[in-house]
């Protein structure tokens, strides 16, 4: 029961995505002056590399550039792309109204040349819409040069009698309704519209939530990391470590060896047994060889400026669990990353013999675009503090005629400070984004 509970789930997402590529079908069909008929197998992309529709017939002959007009009926009334003329193209197959033949059909996409164009990047993404005499569906996948042929879809059509009969069927059940099948067909694409409009509503809702608790997750831990700042910056300067616009921190709070490792975007790992790395990285601080300290920090850093552009992994590793007091498992730890602007803070846990730990992935621009973005930043702070300056210029308040008015007033009672949390080996570390998710993607 579950299992076709989730085919149905996947046949019905399958024709709400037909429905919402279909406008952009349409027109691009329209513009190539293209068939359409009640089986139609169409496939878009939106670059000037070259994708080929293939259609195995229930006979076994293949529709595609080299053989367009079948013996099975189907044509390729549209092959795009076999020079590099669009970057929104469509390639579609078609079958005269009520002729397609009973069986099984199989789709296929192939990547056939990959033109020498801007932006026209691998992997391609491609959509395919078959309408299976009247049941439009979509199916997505992703090419690169190279790549094998790609069966897409299958599907079993039934025999022209029986879709007919099908039609007749429901027109006879609409006139008994009392309704005049053309217009009811114009009011059902009417109310079709209107249905369409309400998923795309709902679409754009969904993703505006999903960006919303993106830049939440993002924003929280920017927040994490400037809490934890001051108390990093305090155990880089006992140890004398560096710091830079590309930095990466590991902070723990027990004598347990944990291990900060980092793979540079050309593979290169970053660890104790290799400090100093050809892409530029430095391990300047390596903590708790010896159970040496209860507030030990890990440091990799880049002189300023010279990170190389790419992506780079940060993971944590278990090494040693010593022999002292106040040294439980699991080890509490954060990461605080500087990707060459705001400090993002990530929070995780690891017990002796935990398998290493992916902790956070990103991806840093070049010198020159970091060099920029600081310019710009720097520009719009300078604007900002000629506005405050501007601020300081207007009118004084009469401040003893506002206190002599704030006096009659009740006074507020002042809220104490919080107390610093004692130096527990277990304190709680600020909230952060979960790691599971990324332990997940390793």
């Amino acid at each position: 029961a579950e299992i076709e509970a989730a085919r149905e789930q996947e046949m019905l997402e399958s024709r709400e995505a037909a429905q919402r590529a279909m406008s952009e079908l349409r027109a691009r069909l329209e513009r190539e002056g293209a068939q359409s008929s009640d089986v139609q197998i169409s496939l878009m992309w939106n670059n000037y590399n070259d994708l080929d529709l293939h259609v195995l017939c229930p006979s076994g002959e293949r529709i595609h550039g080299g053989n367009k007009t079948s013996a099975c009926g189907g044509e390729l009334d549209v092959d795009a792309n076999v020079r590099a003329e669009t970057r929104k193209p469509v390639e579609n197959v078609f079958w005269e109204e009520g002729k397609a033949p009973a069986g099984r059909y199989q789709v296929y996409v192939h990547y056939y040349k990959k033109h020498k164009k801007r932006r026209s990047k691998d992997p391609t993404k491609f959509q395919v819409i078959i309408n299976q005499g009247g049941d439009p569906r979509e199916y997505n996948g992703e090419l690169s040069a190279g790549d094998p042929i790609m069966l897409v879809a299958e599907f079993n059509l039934p025999s022209p009698e029986e879709r007919a009969e099908t039609r007749r069927a429901l027109e006879e059940e609409l006139r008994a309704a009392g309704m005049d099948v053309p217009e009811t067909q114009a009011a059902i694409a009417e109310v079709e519209e209107a249905r369409q409009a309400e998923i795309e509503a709902a679409e754009a809702a969904r993703l505006a939530e999903i960006e919303a608790a993106r830049e939440q997750e993002v924003l929280e831990a920017k927040e994490a990391a400037q809490r934890a700042m001051a108390e990093l910056q305090a155990r880089l300067e006992r140890e004398g470590a560096q710091s830079s616009d590309v930095q990466i921190s590991l902070m723990w709070n027990n004598y347990n060896d944990l291990d900060l490792h980092v793979v540079c975007p050309s593979g290169e790992r970053i660890h104790g047994g290799n400090k100093t790395s050809a892409c530029g990285g430095e391990l300047d601080v390596d903590a708790n060889v010896r159970a040496e300290t209860r507030k030990p920090v890990e440091n990799v850093f880049w002189e300023e400026g010279k990170a190389p552009a790419g992506t780079y992994q940060v993971y944590v590793h278990h090494y040693k669990k010593h022999q002292k007091r106040k040294s439980k498992d699991p080890t509490k730890f954060q990461v605080i990353v500087t990707p060459g602007g705001e400090p993002l803070e990530y929070n995780g846990e690891l017990s002796a013999g935990d398998p290493i730990m992916l902790v956070a992935e990103f991806t840093l621009p070049s010198p020159e675009e970091r060099e920029a973005n600081k310019r710009a930043l720097e520009a719009e702070l300078e604007a900002a503090s000629r506005s405050f300056d501007d601020i300081g210029n207007e009118p004084k308040v009469d401040e003893e005629a506002l206190a002599a008015e704030l006096s009659d007033e009740e006074p507020v009672a002042e809220v104490p400070e919080e107390a610093g949390a004692p130096e527990e080996e277990d304190a709680e570390l600020p909230s952060a984004p979960d790691l599971d998710a990324l332990a997940g993607e390793d």
